[in-house]
C-alpha cells in the first residue's frame, strides 16, 4: 500500500481489494478466486440458458443449408453403416490379397 517506485500509487482500488480480502477470509477461498468472483457480473434471475449456444440460429442455418441445390439430405444411419461395412470388407480383401502375394513371392525366392 502507499507509493511505489517513482511516486506512483500502487493500489488503485482499495475498496475492491478490501472486499476481496474479506470474502477470502469468510469463505476460505484464495484471494485470487475471491477477487474474480467479485468481478463476475451477477447472474440474471429467471433466464434459462440453452443447452447449446444459439440453438435457434444453428437449427435455422442447418435447415437453410439443406435447401441449397446439391446439398444432400441426411442419410439413413443403417445405410451409412452398410456402406461403411462394404468398404471395410473390400479393403480387408485387398489387404489379404496383397499379403498373400507377398508371402508367395517370399516363398518363391527361398525355394
Amino acid at each position: 500500500m502507499g507509493l511505489g517506485p517513482n511516486g506512483v500509487d500502487v493500489t488503485s482500488n482499495r475498496d475492491r481489494k478490501r472486499a476481496a480480502r474479506e470474502r477470502a477470509a469468510s469463505t476460505g477461498e484464495p484471494y485470487v478466486v475471491a477477487r474474480r468472483k467479485l468481478e463476475e457480473p451477477p447472474p440474471i434471475v429467471g433466464v434459462i440458458e440453452p443447452e447449446r449456444p444459439y440453438p435457434f440460429v444453428v437449427r435455422l442455418i442447418h435447415d437453410l443449408t439443406h435447401r441449397v441445390p446439391g446439398v444432400p439430405k441426411h442419410a439413413d444411419p443403417s445405410s451409412i453403416r452398410s456402406e461403411h461395412d462394404a468398404r471395410h470388407r473390400a479393403r480387408a480383401t485387398e489387404v489379404r490379397a496383397r499379403h498373400a502375394a507377398r508371402a508367395a513371392a517370399a516363398s518363391a525366392r527361398h525355394h
